[in-house]
């Protein structure tokens, strides 16, 4: 179990690099920034929302919220491995 967190982690941190490079490549920094956030957040919002129709679910709380502001999509998808291997 250890082991699958610490590659999610991994993983989740590596995202975070990629996001970070290529924010700062674009001529748009903190918009490009903003809508990596924002598609986090909203991925977090579309699985909360699909949650009642199937059995996975991510609960809206500070961490969750904060974990997939700053990793966007991958950040999500992270979230999801780690509720299902729990």
């Amino acid at each position: 179990m250890n082991f699958y967190i610490g590659l999610l982690a991994a993983v989740l941190v590596a995202s975070l690099i990629i996001i970070l490079t290529a924010s700062f490549k674009s001529k748009h920094f903190f918009k490009s920034l903003f809508l990596s956030a924002f598609s986090g957040l909203g991925g977090l919002f579309a699985v909360h929302v699909l949650s009642w129709f199937t059995p996975l679910s991510l609960p809206v709380n500070l961490f969750t919220a904060c974990v997939s502001a700053a990793g966007g999509i991958p950040g999500v998808i992270a979230l999801l491995i780690t509720a299902v291997t729990v």
